[in-house]
């Protein structure tokens, strides 16, 4: 008996050595990926872009081959999407467009009860005027509007890039889907616009300026179409607070304007990085509550837009060579209960 058990052991053995495989030591260094792969996996997400047989992709094709896709990527930054440019193998972060437009053009526009006393009383005191402090409910409630409008429109945002880029996802959202979202779509269907994709990014890496394209879509004859998509803005569309920067100083900064201005500068990003041009075919469609309405880029702003980016250009430019601002905390200077404390530590 005991040489049965000693037997079934060194069997039992035998079978749980299993034959050693030799493992290849993970290699230090990673292959790069060559520009022709991250192109491809930048415009992977384009539904038929390398479809030659598809009407709607022949306009805008130029656009999606172009090397630039390369060189940008995306991420997200606590929710927020980042936009990077790879400039000498390094990815920089590219600076919002809107802001830096709204500081070159019509840095003294400001909505109206957005500001807390506080700021509006720094801002008065530097004007050399009287502050008279807002009621708090007020203010309180315009910021409150403020940060409603902002969620509705990343939410209409989101469902357009469903719709444009993902159709099949977007079909699932059934009675999700927000009234504005509604209003565009049902806009771009009158006025004939194929949607052909939504949030295409675009950068202009040496002066550091990225975005986001609301929508590239192409027109009732065939023409290539930039539309900039707004939410809101029902009451006070045309109501301005100055004028505008050189070279549109003859004209007020209502946000309509705002609007021109920002896509304008879009498309001459593309002109000038992409070689694609949408021409005079740049479109503000504004949704609210109220319905959509089309409003295209006058002949004023569209003859000037050569100026515009030039001043845009060298705004950039003095921005960026300026040293970023330190958010350390400035210590007291002298005085103070810190000086009464030495006086009596000292013997």
């Amino acid at each position: 008996m005991a040489e049965t058990d000693e037997t079934e052991q060194l069997e039992s053995k035998k079978k749980r050595k299993k034959p050693a495989v030799k493992r290849r030591k993970k290699e230090s260094s990673v292959e790069e990926k060559s520009p022709a792969q991250r192109q491809s996996k930048m415009t992977s997400f384009l539904p038929g872009w390398n479809d030659p047989n598809r009407d709607l992709f022949l306009t805008l094709r130029p656009l999606f081959m172009s090397p630039m896709n390369a060189m940008l990527t995306l991420n997200n930054m606590c929710g927020v999407p980042l936009i990077q440019a790879r400039i000498d193998d390094k990815l920089i972060k590219m600076k919002g467009l809107t802001k830096l437009m709204t500081k070159c053009f019509f840095p003294g526009y400001r909505y109206g009860g957005t500001d807390s006393p506080t700021v509006a009383a720094a801002r008065a005191a530097k004007e050399g005027q009287a502050f008279l402090p807002p009621d708090i409910r007020a203010s309180a409630l315009a910021r409150k509007r403020k940060f409603k409008g902002t969620a509705l429109g990343n939410e209409v945002d989101n469902q357009l890039r469903l719709y444009a880029n993902n159709p099949e996802a977007f079909s699932k959202l059934g009675r999700r889907i927000n009234k504005i979202t509604d209003y565009l779509i049902t806009g771009y269907q009158k006025w004939g616009f194929k949607v052909a994709i939504s949030q295409f990014p675009i950068a202009a890496p040496d002066v550091r300026i990225g975005t986001r394209i609301d929508m590239l879509a192409v027109g009732p004859e065939g023409e290539a179409v930039l539309i900039e998509n707004k939410t809101g803005f029902a009451t006070y569309l045309y109501h301005p607070c100055g004028r505008m920067k050189p070279p549109l100083q003859d004209y007020n900064d209502c946000p309509l304007h705002q609007h021109w201005l920002q896509a304008t500068l879009e498309n001459m990003i593309l002109l000038r990085y992409w070689k694609a041009d949408c021409g005079p075919n740049c479109y503000a469609i504004i949704a609210n509550p109220n319905g959509v309405q089309r409003s295209q880029v006058p002949v004023w702003m569209y003859e000037r837009r050569g100026d515009i980016w030039k001043r845009f250009r060298e705004f950039m430019i003095a921005e960026n060579g300026r040293p970023p601002k330190s958010r350390k905390r400035k210590k007291p200077s002298g005085g103070g209960d810190d000086e009464e404390r030495e006086k009596l530590a000292s013997p």
